[in-house]
């Protein structure tokens, strides 16, 4: 039975090698991304996103935003970040609390639930498995019965807020910057990978 890469050569229909070398290559590292496109299409040269650029601009504008701000307006920010943190927290412990309610419902019902017969056995050990798994991950401040309020953080200094900020928006800024260099190289690769391969399978005729 051919595979996508063989039918034409199966249906008996003309097709050079280099059209079937191009095809092939869309299986492989440089073009991998393009193996769910119509094998017909042609290889087109890769472009760079600009992904990482406009998280860099949008870092950069932070990164001014907030060391023009007064040392009022930083504590300000903390207290809201505070505030926000807290809220959130809150909303979190009760979404859990009526997850686990329907969690700890459905394990009693499989626990109370009688198999027909011992082949049975691992479907009820399964689904026991997979709602106390989830217990676990879904439901971390009530996974051992009832809820505990989480302690919550006292309000940063306007100064630690801003230090803070000012950290991780530098950290960002590295990263993406990093991660956009790296991208251009890869693009740059991958096409001349591809100039190459092409190159190589001028005035190649049909196989027939």
């Amino acid at each position: 039975m051919p595979t996508g890469y063989t039918a034409e050569l199966y249906d008996g229909k003309p097709i050079t090698f280099r059209g079937f070398v191009l095809r092939c290559a869309r299986a492989l590292g440089a073009c991998i991304e393009l193996r769910d496109e119509s094998l017909s299409s042609e290889i087109p040269e890769f472009q760079v996103t600009d992904y990482h650029l406009n998280a860099i601009k949008e870092t950069e504008a932070k990164i001014s935003q907030i060391e023009v701000m007064t040392l009022q307006s930083c504590m300000e920010a903390a207290q809201a970040d505070a505030v926000a943190a807290e809220t959130s927290a809150k909303e979190s412990l009760l979404r859990q609390v009526a997850t686990y309610k329907r969690y700890a419902a459905m394990l009693s019902r499989v626990n109370q639930w009688r198999p027909p017969s011992p082949e049975h056995e691992g479907l009820k050990k399964f689904m026991r498995d997979q709602i106390e798994d989830s217990i676990k991950h879904d439901c971390y401040f009530v996974s051992n019965g009832y809820p505990e309020e989480p302690k919550f953080a006292t309000p940063k200094s306007g100064e630690a807020w801003r230090a803070d900020m000012l950290g991780e928006l530098y950290r960002s800024l590295l990263y993406h910057t990093k991660q956009h260099e790296e991208e251009v190289q890869r693009t740059a690769e991958r096409n001349l990978w591809v100039s190459r391969l092409k190159a190589s399978l001028e005035g190649e005729s049909p196989c027939e």
